[in-house]
């Protein structure tokens, strides 16, 4: 019998950083999360993640046709994360 991955086990794959954070605060696995969805996950104030976006340090798009609503891939919050709160 084939076994099949969860969606957190096929996110963890590429960003098992955010994919832990993310299944411990209960957000289902999908491609992008807001910003308010990221600062549920991992604790970081929104207004923290806003700053560090602008300031190019973590890699949010803004989905096309919007003016509004940026979105942050799992695997951009992972090279944040290691880079800019537990670089060793």
């Amino acid at each position: 019998m084939e076994e099949t991955c969860t969606g957190f086990e096929l996110m963890a794959q590429k960003a098992p950083i955010f994919a832990g954070m993310a299944q411990i605060a209960g957000l289902k696995p999908k491609g992008s999360y807001s910003i308010a969805e990221v600062s549920q996950a991992s604790g970081v104030a929104p207004s923290t993640l806003f700053e560090h976006v602008s300031l190019g340090f973590l890699e949010a798009r803004l989905p096309p046709g919007r003016e509004r609503g940026r979105r942050v891939e799992p695997e951009s919050f992972d090279r944040y994360w290691t880079v800019h709160w537990h670089a060793e």
